[in-house]
């Protein structure tokens, strides 16, 4: 009784902090273009450094409920450039996954699966029959937070190849997206610049059809 009310207590928390996080929404805009403004000739100056810095914040950032990896994600683009914002997004995304991934399979595995073994056993089920088109769509579509997917799939029978291959194809294009938009901070006026809706389509396109093969895998599976 004690864990599941220390577990409600904490989702409620969370929830209050991405409330918070989302009313101040610009003014965290705001004070990420000041701050990306006044650094720009640090990071000028130690590239290498700062672009291992970067990979290493994200990487940990990624795993955080928050939405930190985000603005991390926009600062590549920001700071390096189209191109090489783009490498550290995909290299952190990649980082962070296996960083969760790892740590929830050897770390956390018997303390969450024996406490929402239920809530898992079918989730678990479909990830192993489906896993690597589980991570890839989940990637490309974005829906669920990227920290959730690493825990599930950490703790699923999946293997650690099929879900790095998923998720190193699944972040490319949402990659990509951050380091454009992070190249044009500066123009930048309210979040909405940040949010192309054709991108948006795209990206759930690309997710229901890499959703079509486990369905396919399902469908004959259920033949007599």
């Amino acid at each position: 009784m004690k864990a599941k009310t220390a577990w409600i207590l904490a989702l409620v928390g969370l929830g209050a902090v991405l409330w918070q996080w989302a009313a101040h929404a610009q003014e965290i805009l705001a004070f990420a273009q000041a701050w990306a403004g006044a650094s720009k000739g640090f990071v000028r100056e130690n590239q290498i450094a700062c672009w291992l810095g970067i990979l290493a914040l994200g990487a940990v950032a990624i795993n955080c409920p928050l939405p930190l990896a985000a603005l991390v994600k926009v600062l590549s683009g920001y700071f390096f450039g189209t191109p090489w914002g783009f490498a550290l997004n995909v290299a952190l995304s990649c980082a962070g996954g296996l960083i969760g991934f790892v740590a929830v399979r050897h770390l956390f595995y018997h303390a969450l699966y024996s406490r929402f073994s239920r809530q898992l056993a079918r989730a678990n089920l479909e990830i192993a029959r489906n896993g690597f088109w589980f991570v890839l769509s989940a990637r490309l579509i974005m829906a669920t937070p990227f920290f959730m997917v690493n825990v599930l799939a950490g703790l699923s029978c999946i293997r650690k190849r099929k879900f790095l291959l998923g998720t190193f194809l699944g972040v490319l294009p949402s990659s990509a997206i951050y380091a454009v938009s992070g190249s044009r901070l500066e123009t930048f006026r309210s979040l909405s610049d940040l949010a192309d809706p054709q991108f948006a389509l795209a990206l759930a396109l690309l997710g229901a059809a890499a959703t079509l093969p486990a369905l396919v895998r399902r469908t004959k599976a259920k033949r007599p």
